[in-house]
Parts: structure tokens; C-alpha cells; sequence
């Protein structure tokens, strides 16, 4: 792979650029698993809160329907402004499905 191949890839692209938010990110931990942990306790999924009997109105359930970092991003906030490191009780997290959790810092 050339050089320039490489730093188009080390670039986010439209559905990872999170430039808008960097302070909030820049606050995050860079280790994967306690990243991992951190996302788990902002996005509950969908399937879950079915399984745990949970409803949530229908301005909820259409979180599930974004798209992007930096939307889901918008949205965890919207439900919950606090900071990213604080875990929300399920009820204030963010309703999404798996690819919600997929996303990764560059």
C-alpha cells in the first residue's frame, strides 16, 4: 500500500468524522475494552431493552434509525447531556442496535 493510500485511510470518512466533538472525545479512554465499556453504558440496544420488558416512546425508538458517529453521538447527548465517561441508568441511554457499538476512533 502506498503512502497515500495509507493517509486516506488514517482519515475518518463522512459516517466516522467526529471533528465537531473532539474535546468530547479527546476525554475518552483510547484502550479498546474500556472504550467498549464506556459506549455500553451510553447505547442500550433495542434488542435488550425488549428482553427486559422497557418501552420507550416512539421520539425514542427512532434513535435507531441513525446513522454516523457524529448523529449518535447527537443523540446519546440528546437523551442525556452529561459527560461521555459518566454510564447512564438504562432508561437515559440512547436506544440503538449493533451498529451503534461498531464505530471506532481513528
Amino acid at each position: 500500500m502506498t503512502e497515500t493510500e495509507l493517509e486516506y485511510f488514517a482519515r475518518p470518512g463522512p459516517a466516522t468524522d467526529l471533528s465537531d466533538y473532539s474535546e468530547l472525545i479527546d476525554a475518552l479512554p483510547s484502550d479498546p475494552k474500556a472504550l467498549a465499556q464506556v459506549v455500553r453504558g451510553l447505547i442500550l440496544h433495542d434488542g435488550v431493552a425488549a428482553l427486559q420488558g422497557l418501552s420507550f416512546s416512539a421520539e425514542r425508538r427512532a434513535d435507531r434509525n441513525r446513522v454516523g458517529a457524529a448523529t449518535t453521538l447527537e443523540g446519546v447527548l440528546a437523551v442525556d447531556g452529561s459527560p461521555l465517561t459518566v454510564e447512564r441508568p438504562v432508561e437515559r441511554r440512547m436506544l440503538g442496535y449493533c451498529y451503534h457499538f461498531a464505530y471506532k476512533r481513528a
